[in-house]
């Protein structure tokens, strides 16, 4: 439930601002170097300040924001076009043809939408040499997941970083409001590997 997200509350955000291990030794690299970065922020509520850190630290080439659509609320990505619009129009000067949608509910299609995005930018810069990409989750943790599948799958071919911005707690308003949240909430359940029924021996 991406509400439950939104009802904790994180309290400031670290200093330090990294790639989480094993995501980003080519993102450090190519900082210095011709190759442009492209950066995929995963849009979710009150993240200002961690994508104004993450900005910053990136100063990436391109951006293209994506949003959860759909989502439970049909109308969460035009509030957060709303709530972001100053900072992803006026100050970032992004075109609204570089928003991206991905379903709020479904990691796999998170997966499958960046990683055709990312290929899709590489092929169009190879005279450039190609690009790299960073993705940086402030969403769902099923949005999470397919991030570091897109990632995961990209890293080695060519070059995705996450970065990830921390915060130095969380609280919560209303436990109340949280445990009717979480009756209303859905379970999920994920096979990343493997086979998940085994064949009956005959």
């Amino acid at each position: 439930n991406a509400e439950i997200d939104v009802r904790i509350k994180e309290k400031g955000i670290d200093e330090d601002v990294g790639y989480i291990h094993g995501f980003g030794g080519t993102i450090e690299l190519a900082a210095d170097s011709e190759e442009p970065i492209i950066w995929f922020p995963i849009l979710g509520e009150e993240k200002h300040e961690h994508l104004d850190k993450a900005y910053s630290h990136i100063r990436p080439h391109e951006i293209c924001p994506v949003l959860p659509f759909p989502s439970k609320n049909p109308r969460r990505s035009d509030l957060l076009i709303r709530d972001y619009h100053q900072l992803l129009f006026d100050k970032l000067n992004i075109e609204s043809q570089n928003l991206m949608y991905v379903p709020e509910q479904n990691p796999f299609e998170a997966y499958i939408r960046l990683t055709k995005a990312i290929r899709n930018y590489y092929a169009s810069l190879k005279a450039l040499n190609g690009c790299k990409a960073v993705i940086s989750t402030f969403s769902s943790k099923l949005l999470s997941i397919g991030t570091l599948l897109a990632a995961y799958e990209l890293i080695n071919q060519i070059g995705v970083g996450v970065l990830n911005v921390d915060s130095q707690g969380y609280e919560i308003d209303s436990f109340e409001d949280l445990k009717n949240l979480k009756d209303e909430s859905e379970l999920f359940v994920l096979w990343l590997t493997g086979e998940p029924y085994k064949e009956p021996d005959k």
